[in-house]
């Protein structure tokens, strides 16, 4: 039996918002995956892998990503970018 595991996330940084995705294996369904934004979970976000984040130019934004599984397990994924301004 695999355990679940993050096997990448990322967050790119374009004009005004971010491009988030994470990636992970060995899950047990139902998986759960739940996006935090400066502490704020948004529900809007919820179960998608990808999700583009709008942000506040010179801002650093603290985003998390946890996954979970029907066994229990968790993994994170968090960064902390820094939000561009300008054009895309």
């Amino acid at each position: 039996m695999m355990a679940l595991t993050l096997d990448g996330g990322s967050c790119e940084g374009l004009a005004r918002r971010f491009l988030c995705s994470v990636a992970f294996s060995g899950a047990t369904a139902p998986v759960a995956i739940r996006w935090f934004v400066n502490g704020g979970q948004v529900p809007a976000f919820n179960d998608r892998t990808f999700v583009g984040i709008g942000c506040q130019p010179t801002f650093t934004s603290d985003i998390r990503a946890v996954i979970s599984d029907a066994t229990g397990a968790a993994v994170e994924f968090r960064t902390s970018p820094v939000c561009r301004s300008g054009n895309p």
